[in-house]
């Protein structure tokens, strides 16, 4: 069966109970004082992400999943369905039947786990409704490779006249950033990997409030792929985590009074000792938005191309004097 016609059929499925529930009390065994089934009105949702202006931030990704969630209380999850990215109308137009109430509708995009690729079920209360990413370890969670898009909006059904369609169109924000991390280095560094701190950990559609957690860590590390160039290695991080403000860029410059960090390590096996280099960074981290970073390292220090960041070096590091890492 179509993925159209399968959520149709599971939304007509659930109208068909709740008549069949109303229709159960009655004890008349001819019927004729039995109430009449509830309506139902056809509905038409029309799916939209919000493009961004810079095209690399959605060249990351592809619509990997399609998860909707509906309530006709604040604390009744009346249906829900997920579709994988492959069955998503290219239209991004679905058509369903439902019973003629009023609904709260929340949609996400790519909102899928990252270590396993399952999705976490719709919660009854629909303020619960969060997109975040399991932990790895404490206070650690994977990075993203494909960007996350959440709405959420209000159908009175109740109020569509009978025969007709109720049309919703509906615009799903970007809830990340995408993250474009250069590492540039000689041979002789090796096993490089990256984590950054100072994002939010998730984001709660219904009611627009971020996760925040100050000890989380993002180990984008998995993400690496390393690149022969003319005279060294380039080691680069492409990776979509959650924004390091809720706000939206105020200043043209970009240096904002952020301060989040990027964390590198690297082996130099020469001397048998991991490298720390600690980079402050000045400019946020915006949902929608690509920050991109060329970062230069080596055996005794390291630099950016990112104006204002500051960085410190730990050139003999040893584990356990910061966050949780095993190199």
């Amino acid at each position: 069966m179509e993925m159209k016609q399968m959520m149709r059929h599971a939304l007509q499925c659930a109208a068909m109970a709740a008549m069949v529930t109303m229709a159960s009390s009655c004890i008349n065994e001819d019927l004729s004082d039995c109430p009449v089934p509830a309506d139902v009105a056809d509905v038409e949702v029309i799916y939209r992400l919000r493009v961004a202006d810079d095209g690399d931030f959605t060249a990351g990704g592809t619509i990997r999943s399609l998860h909707l969630g509906f309530w006709d209380t604040p604390a009744t999850l009346f249906a829900e369905h997920l579709m994988s990215g492959d069955d998503v109308p290219a239209d991004m137009t679905l058509r369903v039947t439902m019973p003629r109430r009023d609904y709260s509708h929340v949609a996400m995009i790519n909102c899928d786990n990252m270590l396993d690729g399952s999705h976490t079920p719709m919660p009854d209360v629909i303020d619960d409704v969060l997109l975040t990413q399991p932990t790895i370890t404490t206070d650690t969670i994977p990075p993203m490779t494909a960007p996350a898009y959440t709405a959420t909006i209000e159908m009175p059904l109740s109020t569509v006249p009978a025969g007709s369609t109720a049309t919703y169109e509906i615009v799903l924000e970007p809830r990340v950033t995408r993250m474009m991390l250069s590492v540039k280095h000689p041979a002789t560094l090796t096993d490089v990997r990256c984590y950054v701190s100072g994002t939010k950990q998730g984001y709660y559609s219904r009611t627009g409030r971020w996760m925040e957690n100050p000890r989380l860590v993002v180990d984008a590390t998995r993400c690496g792929e390393t690149e022969e160039l003319v005279d060294g290695l380039d080691t680069y991080f492409w990776f979509y985590s959650f924004p390091t403000t809720a706000e939206q860029p105020s200043r043209a410059d970009g240096q904002d009074d952020a301060a989040w960090t990027v964390w590198l390590y690297a082996r130099y096996e020469a001397e048998d000792r991991t490298i720390q280099y600690k980079y402050t960074i000045p400019r946020h981290a915006y949902a929608g938005r690509v920050l991109r970073g060329i970062f230069t390292i080596d055996e005794n220090g390291g630099t950016t191309d990112i104006g204002g960041a500051g960085v410190e070096i730990d050139i003999d590091w040893k584990p356990g004097n910061d966050y949780d890492i095993e190199m």
